[in-house]
């Protein structure tokens, strides 16, 4: 961090530049113009009408139980869960490994079939804080859902909307975990998952090019022909069909003394 600090002791400029962070190196560039010396009035921290009165969004209409696949990259010492986490689909997850630079490779990428009430709450944040994963942000427990990066076309960051452009992240709060073997809705749950396979993220960049079509994608929603590689990847082990192996997992491995 550096500052550029005027005769009268404002700063001017301030300089940010991180390591990897979120799975991203980042650099951010701050000027200041006309700054202006003094307290701030109360009116200044007033909490704006979203804030005040529209924070967090309710639910979206209907309550269907719909069946997804979505996908989580994950390291090899993260158990294969997606309560309290967050999750892509195959479009969504581009935003990932197309548009956010320094993916790990040697990161693993799960598959999940889920079921889910489709009354969607806002997208809450999942991040492990304090020994376990917390979400933040989202509504009890509803499955939070998103347009990727909370951009396209789709209204309030395309909560409700179908986001065919740039794809959908949802988080899936603990509280809402069915219990194993019940139904969605049993006990007032909101979804229930399966992990399916789990591959190497180095298969898909390298392997398979997902890495060199990105680079053709980025920038051109929807990245249609990147996610296909992706879901292919993961579809199958065949690499004759595009797929990649089923990577060894901790919880695979039995020690034999």
């Amino acid at each position: 961090m550096s500052a550029c600090v005027a005769s009268d002791g404002v700063p001017r400029q301030l300089n940010v530049t991180t390591g990897m962070a979120y799975k991203a190196a980042s650099t951010q560039n701050y000027t200041f113009s006309n700054p202006r010396i003094g307290p701030l009035g109360d009116e200044e921290f007033a909490e704006s009408d979203v804030c005040a009165h529209r924070y967090p969004l309710p639910p979206c209409a209907g309550a269907e139980e719909v069946s997804l696949t979505m996908y989580r990259v994950h390291s090899r010492a993260e158990p294969r869960s997606l309560a309290n986490r967050n999750s892509g689909d195959a479009l969504g997850d581009m935003a990932f490994f197309c548009d956010l630079a320094g993916l790990d490779a040697t990161s693993l990428v799960t598959k999940w079939s889920v079921r889910a009430n489709s009354s969607w709450g806002q997208y809450g944040y999942c991040l492990f804080s304090g020994g376990k994963n917390v979400c933040y942000g989202n509504t009890g427990k509803h499955v939070g859902r998103q347009s990727a990066l909370g951009l396209g076309k789709g209204a309030v960051q395309g909560q409700c909307s179908v986001n065919d452009d740039v794809g959908n992240w949802l988080a899936f709060p603990g509280e809402g975990e069915c219990a194993d073997g019940a139904s969605v809705g049993t006990g007032g749950c909101t979804w229930s998952a399966t992990a399916v396979r789990t591959v190497s993220a180095g298969c898909i960049i390298k392997d398979r090019g997902l890495a060199a079509s990105c680079a053709q994608d980025r920038g051109h929603a929807p990245m249609t022909k990147s996610s296909a590689i992706f879901e292919a990847a993961l579809e199958t082990a065949d690499p004759a069909k595009g797929g990649c192996p089923d990577a060894e997992l901790a919880e695979d491995v039995v020690l034999v003394v």
